[in-house]
Order: C-alpha cells, then sequence, then structure tokens
C-alpha cells in the first residue's frame, strides 16, 4: 500500500504547490491559488472598475512574489502599465 498523506493550508497560495509534481498525497486549500487569484483581480480592476492604470509595489515577499508574476502579464495584455 502506496499512502500518501493529506494537507489543508488556509493560507498557501503559491500555485505550483499542486502543479510540481514534488508531493505525494492530497492537498487542499481555503483559499485559491495566485494563478486564480491574480487572474481574478485583473479582470475585476479591466472589467469592473475600468481602470486605465495599475501600478504595482512588490515587497518580494513570498505572497507578493506570486501574484505579482502572474498579474503583471494578465494586466499587460490588457494595456495597462506596471511600475
Amino acid at each position: 500500500m502506496n499512502a500518501g498523506f493529506a494537507f489543508v493550508s488556509g493560507s498557501a497560495t503559491n500555485t505550483e504547490i499542486t502543479t510540481d509534481g514534488t508531493r505525494k498525497g492530497f492537498f487542499f486549500r481555503t483559499v485559491p491559488p495566485d494563478a486564480i487569484q491574480s487572474t481574478s483581480v485583473s479582470n475585476f480592476i479591466s472589467k469592473k472598475l475600468k481602470f486605465k492604470r495599475v501600478y504595482i509595489i512588490d515587497d518580494q515577499e513570498a505572497y507578493s512574489t506570486g501574484s505579482q508574476t502572474r498579474f503583471s502579464p494578465s494586466c499587460g495584455s490588457r494595456r495597462h502599465r506596471h511600475a
């Protein structure tokens, strides 16, 4: 029998946690990963708020780096500016 562990996280948003293939067992989140959060925020800013410019402040912490990495290209494709 090859059983894995089950993991539950209320704060782990790094997308690679569930896509890099290094973890065996099951990983459950109570919050969406960075890839989904960033797309949702980008859509909200551009479609609902209709902002033309977006400034991103990245303090190089684990959370902001993952979010910024995925948010920037999403906004860039909608012709927003990044700072």
